[in-house]
């Protein structure tokens, strides 16, 4: 595909053109992109790029290796063909183009089962020449050896599982060295697979793709059937090894024809070729750059429809980018992202999960767009304080917000409003002069102490209970007032005491009284009674009641009677009966 075409200079010998001639796949280097692609294997995200951007000439037919899906792969902010070439780079995948009459095929490749000879090339003689002679058809006139000595043998690579974090997945590979240089090790850490065959497939990619040009071979002649991706065996050259089968790697053509100024017919052509042995195992270099995110977004928690709160067993969220413009698909919008909290600790810690539409804040580890986390969480013009502000600018509070129905509230003496939202609160206030703690339960609140309680309250307290309010104490209460009274009070209904043992009360200084208004006063003792004032006393028993004092008067103004089997009235110093009217019998 002509590209570009320039006019460089024209002098006595004709016009200079610069022609610039690039394939199909190099036009996907003019856009830049951002999408998400979920649970999809590098050729499956090859097989949709290329459809989308309506390129069909390629082949993925030649691949033999089993690429496992990619759970979470991002297209950021970068071209489709940075992104396919990164790709395919860390996988171990390339590609050739195949040159036909009316288009050009891009073949993937992992394998030499992927490439044969160009038909009639299947075998090319060397032939050298002397000086300006041109090189005889089909055949190469140079061939050269190049030998790197030291390379890379020892690649490690390493990742980090969540959900294994005391065992951290290493992955280390190794090729035949030939020198002493290549024991030096090359350590990675790429926190980005969690199985290490995987780290180990990939890092084997890389030890090939430093390995593959350790011998390379370079010539040119006049053969114009060879191209890149083609196989073809060298015969009769003179040095031995030489003759074998190889790789293309590279090719350059020079042609020149000036025909037309020297009258000579003849055209200087050559094909330059670079090449690997077959047997050599090739693997793209690390060229292309995975963009790295220079700091943190912004992005929607996502769920799927009716899900208020939609996190898998770590508590990982979804959302939705605002540079993502797929078509919504609620619970699919990404990978699921870890959420970063105060405090995290085996059994302990504290738990605040992000809810379907919140904005949270993502970050990304080690700037990877592969690996999200969750940071924190952001107001917005949907999303409001629960306060105005800058009005309540001094408080400070945690409120949360009831997921589904809030159910009955029988019995509750206040009961919130129908169809209204539901929350428990903390809120701080730190105004100066209105200072202010502030819990709201929007149902039940517990409070569960394993050892001390201790409430200190300078000044006032005041409690309501809407309904019923019991209290259960397994040893002792003590209740201190220093100055002051103590009322009890029961409106309706009545008030019971139940004691198991002794009952006391002491009255240090004023009064002790007992009020019925409407009713009797029962007192009821199963051995006896006892009132006693001074040194005067009652005392009643099941059998008797017995009346002690200095003197003891009875008035009654109508009648009193006293009935008994027997009667006896004793007067130590006298006795005295007097009336109106005195009967004896």
């Amino acid at each position: 595909m002509l590209t570009e075409a320039a006019l460089i200079k024209v002098d006595i010998s004709g016009a200079h053109y610069r022609l610039t001639v690039k394939p199909w796949f190099s036009l996907l280097d003019l856009n830049r992109n951002y999408r998400i692609f979920q649970d999809k294997s590098v050729v499956d995200i090859a097989k949709q790029v290329f459809a989308d951007a309506g390129m069909k000439d390629v082949e993925f037919d030649k691949l033999t290796g089993s690429y496992k899906p990619r759970e979470y792969c991002v297209q950021y902010k970068e071209s489709d063909f940075n992104f396919l070439s990164r790709l395919f780079e860390d996988e171990g995948v390339y590609y050739y183009f195949r040159h036909e009459e009316a288009a050009h095929k891009l073949v993937l490749c992992d394998a030499k089962s992927a490439h044969k000879p160009e038909p009639g090339y299947e075998s090319i003689r060397f032939l050298p020449v002397a000086g300006d002679e041109a090189s005889t058809p089909d055949t190469l006139s140079d061939w050269n050896e190049s030998v790197s000595s030291v390379s890379q043998a020892n690649v490690t690579l390493r990742s980090f599982d969540f959900t294994k974090p005391q065992n951290p997945v290493e992955a280390t590979s190794q090729g035949a060295g030939q020198h002493p240089g290549d024991a030096l090790e090359v350590y990675e850490y790429l926190g980005d697979f969690t199985d290490k065959s995987a780290g180990e497939a990939r890092g084997q990619s890389r030890l090939a793709a430093s390995r593959a040009p350790r011998r390379l071979y370079s010539g040119g002649g006049d053969v114009l059937g060879l191209a890149c991706g083609g196989l073809f065996t060298l015969t009769e050259a003179g040095v031995d090894r030489f003759n074998q089968e190889y790789l293309i790697i590279g090719v350059n053509h020079v042609v020149e024809a000036e025909s037309h100024r020297s009258g000579d017919d003849r055209q200087a052509r050559r094909v330059n070729v670079v090449a690997i042995p077959s047997g050599t195992l090739f693997r793209p270099p690390l060229v292309a750059v995975k963009p790295i995110s220079n700091g943190v977004e912004t992005a929607t928690v996502t769920g799927p429809a009716g899900e208020v709160i939609y996190v898998d067993e770590w508590g990982r969220v979804k959302v939705r980018f605002h540079w993502d413009r797929s078509p919504d698909q609620p619970g699919k919008t990404s990978c699921w992202m870890r959420v970063a909290h105060h405090s995290a600790g085996e059994g302990f810690g504290n738990v605040d999960l992000p809810r379907v539409g919140q904005e949270v804040i993502v970050d990304f580890l080690n700037g990877d767009p592969d690996r999200p986390i969750i940071t924190g969480r952001v107001y917005n013009g949907q999303r409001k304080h629960a306060y105005d502000l800058p009005a309540q600018k001094t408080r400070s509070l945690w409120r949360t917000q009831t997921v589904g129905l809030q159910g009955d509230y029988g019995g509750a003496e206040k009961k919130p409003p129908p169809n209204s939202k539901g929350f428990n609160e903390i809120r701080l206030e730190d105004k100066g002069g209105s200072e202010e703690i502030y819990i709201h339960a929007q149902r039940e609140m517990v409070r569960d102490v394993l050892l001390d309680d201790t409430l200190t309250v300078q000044r006032d307290r005041a409690t309501r209970v809407g309904r019923d309010r019991t209290t259960a104490i397994k040893q002792h209460e003590t209740t201190t007032i220093e100055t002051g009274n103590e009322t009890h009070e029961v409106s309706k209904g009545k008030r019971t005491t139940t004691i198991e043992l002794d009952d006391g009360t002491t009255v240090r200084s004023g009064n002790y009284t007992v009020t019925v208004d409407k009713g009797s006063v029962t007192i009821e003792a199963a051995q006896s009674i006892t009132l006693k004032v001074g040194s005067s006393s009652i005392v009643m028993n099941p059998s008797s009641i017995t009346l002690d004092a200095l003197s003891i008067t009875s008035t009654a103004r109508v009648g009193n009677v006293m009935n008994g089997t027997t009667t006896e009235v004793h007067g130590k110093a006298s006795t005295t009966i007097t009336g109106g009217v005195v009967k004896i019998n």
